[in-house]
């Protein structure tokens, strides 16, 4: 599946260098910013389909453990998804998102986790902090 979505990224980013649409080797708002609509709506159908199955496995492995606490599962449905938005939903919030130029660095995965901490009340001083971090994490080369 990771081979596919670069494979696609790359075919997908063909006015730039790949350099400038990958943040680590993940894809960001440079990339974002080049599709069209309905590549936008893929990426993010194949990225909460990754989420959803890693989340199902999460699930599988707290059971076979027999864990009564499912932290694990929860912290990946909480930090990557908005549950309560759909798809068109989270494309509008990444071009919002995006719509910020020093964004752009910022990874697809990234901005999904600030979307949904957004989507879930997180106050907006939070969500500055989550924002201020990952540009001072990215612009010390750590991320």
């Amino acid at each position: 599946m990771f081979l596919f979505i670069y494979l696609a990224v790359s075919a997908w980013a063909q006015g730039e260098p790949t350099h400038t649409v990958l943040t680590h080797s993940l894809p960001n708002g440079r990339l974002w910013r080049n599709l069209d609509a309905d590549s936008k709506l893929l990426f993010v159908a194949g990225y909460v389909t990754g989420v959803s199955h890693a989340t199902t496995l999460a699930m599988a492995m707290e059971a076979a453990e027999h864990r009564k606490d499912r932290r694990f599962s929860q912290f990946i449905l909480q930090t990557a998804l908005a549950r309560s938005m759909d798809n068109n939903d989270r494309c509008a919030a990444l071009d919002r998102f995006y719509g910020t130029p020093e964004y752009a660095v910022i990874t697809i995965a990234d901005a999904l986790e600030v979307i949904a901490a957004r989507a879930s009340g997180e106050d907006e001083a939070a969500i500055n902090k989550m924002i201020s971090g990952l540009l001072e994490t990215l612009a010390r080369g750590q991320h």
